[in-house]
């Protein structure tokens, strides 16, 4: 998790639905992999976990660029 918190300080989060162009998607993966961080732990690296074991997801659909989390 920790390469994937810090790719999320050097990579824009993107929108990634349906209407995602693969080669976007693909360029995206790239930049990840570069990082040695999968698709999934780049997501998961994004959620809060509470004490009592609860998730919230700090937005992944928007476009801003992701906050250091360091």
């Amino acid at each position: 998790l920790g390469s994937a918190r810090k790719a999320s300080t050097f990579i824009t989060k993107i929108n990634i639905d349906i209407t995602t162009a693969s080669n976007e998607i693909a360029d995206f993966g790239q930049k990840l992999s570069k990082n040695g961080v999968s698709l999934l732990q780049y997501k998961d690296s994004f959620r809060t976990i509470h004490g009592d074991g609860s998730t919230d997801d700090d937005g992944m659909d928007t476009g801003d660029p992701a906050p250091s989390r360091l």
